[in-house]
């Protein structure tokens, strides 16, 4: 019985949280179309009358927020414009990595903290370039750690 519904609770789980909380590594490509506007300004969608446009923010990506929860490490991030989302002809070569305190920041998951997710740009911005970031991060919580997980009341009902 317990077989037949662990995957339904694991699913509900993630409806709930918005991601997956077991431990995994993770690839991603940033920043998505919603900022894609060029000149470094951040985008976001709005409603003006019944159409959706893009309106700038006039400031520049200086935070991606990563998908997945907690965070608990970086394994790579490499940047590169021309990288077309990894399609590109040698996207992402060994020069276009990045280094962890010299080009970007994060709060990896501690008892004490949550491990957000923030990757937090040094001394510049990110580009805005879509999918012209890419990040390799280990994010999740063990096997051992989820029975100490817990959930509101309503959740489970």
């Amino acid at each position: 019985m317990l077989e037949m519904l662990q995957p339904m609770v694991e699913r509900r789980c993630r409806t709930f949280l918005g991601y997956d909380i077991t431990q995994a590594t993770v690839t991603e490509y940033y920043p998505g179309h919603e900022f894609s506007g060029g000149g470094g300004e951040e985008l976001y969608p709005d409603a003006i009358g019944n159409r959706v446009v893009w309106q700038s923010t006039g400031r520049a990506l200086q935070t991606i927020y990563l998908q997945q929860r907690p965070l608990r490490s970086v394994t790579t991030v490499n940047e590169d414009a021309a990288a077309y989302g990894g399609l590109a002809s040698g996207a992402f070569a060994a020069s276009t990595l990045l280094t962890a305190g010299t080009d970007y920041w994060y709060a990896p998951y501690r008892t004490s903290r949550a491990g957000t997710g923030a990757l937090h740009r040094i001394g510049g911005s990110w580009p805005t370039m879509p999918r012209s970031v890419k990040v390799v991060y280990v994010a999740g919580w063990t096997a051992a750690e989820i029975p100490r997980i817990s959930f509101p009341n309503w959740f489970c009902s």
